[in-house]
Formats: structure tokens, sequence, C-alpha cells
């Protein structure tokens, strides 16, 4: 990553890449931020600190030369796993069942900690039931089975990703897409 002439570039190496390829560094809430009480003079962005998906940007002027600090918090990509342990899942919209969709924790996510009133997939909220505390793919940590009433996903003719959307019980919001196959 460079930073230069008050802007950001992502150098990405790609060889040995499969095409078509994503490059999905950062992803902010906001297309450019800014300070919620900028002023004249207050110099905002004369420092800039990444890391992860958390931006720290300095005013070193604000308020006479007491200066001030502005927290950007991105969305968080974590991994979802749409009808685990089915390679590729399929979708049948025309049923009258449920769609199974596990939010995987990592090490530097707890599934566990989603707060449930929060959570989206494919246009939908998750049903009532059925909230599983379970280690999904093998890797020791607890993921979150939710559970979706298939006829309420918003799947059109073509889909092949769905994606999850939501926030802990912190305030981080987060989003994972997974592959989906749709049949009739």
């Amino acid at each position: 990553m460079l930073a230069s002439n008050g802007g950001i570039a992502f150098l990405i190496n790609d060889s040995g890449a499969t095409y078509p390829v994503t490059i999905d560094p950062l992803i902010f809430t906001e297309p450019k931020l800014t300070a919620s009480d900028a002023s004249a003079g207050d110099r905002f962005g004369d420092s800039v600190g990444i890391s992860g998906d958390t931006a720290v940007i300095g005013a070193p002027f604000k308020s006479g030369f007491a200066g001030a600090a502005y927290v950007f918090e991105g969305v968080l990509i974590v991994s979802i796993d749409i009808k685990p342990g089915e390679d590729p899942p399929s979708i049948n919209r025309r049923s009258h069942g449920k769609t199974p969709v596990a939010l995987l924790s990592s090490p530097t996510f707890d599934a566990t900690s989603a707060d449930r009133s929060t959570v989206v997939f494919a246009g939908a909220s998750p049903l009532n039931i059925g909230l599983d505390f379970v280690d999904v793919n093998g890797d020791g940590l607890l993921d979150v089975v939710f559970h979706f009433s298939t006829q309420s996903l918003n799947l059109p003719d073509g889909t092949t990703q769905a994606c999850m959307t939501g926030r802990t019980i912190d305030g981080q919001d987060f989003k994972g897409c997974d592959s989906v196959r749709l049949v009739r």
C-alpha cells in the first residue's frame, strides 16, 4: 500500500491468479472519509493510520493546537457456508423448507457475537428457530448456524452468490458471501 498526493494506492501482485479476480482490501461504509465537525485549518488528514478495517485520521490543529483523531470502522469481511456440507450448495426457490447458513468464526472474528436481530441473508431475516453453536468447519472455533425460510430469500434467476450481513453485539458490521446454485 502506498500513500501519496492525498491518496492511497494498493499494489496487487496477481501472478498466478485465476481470473476473474476480486480485490477487496478495505471496505468502508462511506465512499469519502470526512470529519463530522470539520473546520478550516484543522488539517484533517495530515496523519493517517490503517489497521485491518479501521482507519484513524488526525487533525493536528483542531481546536487550536489541541488536535483531534477520528476513527472510521469499515465492514469486516467474514466467511459463511450456505447449506454446510453441501458443495456446491443448491437452493430450490420453490421449496417450502428452511435454508441453513453458517456464520464462521475465525481467529479474528467470533461468530457467536453476532446480534441475531441484525442478521440478513439474501434479503431475509433468520427464523426464530435452530440457532446452533457448532464447529461447522472443524477449525476448533464455534460457528453459528442460522435458518432462513427458503421462499423468503431474494435470489433472482442467474444468482451465483448470496451474502449475509449483520452486526456484532459490540457494533462491528460484517458481511460474508458464498457461492450458490439455484435449482428448480
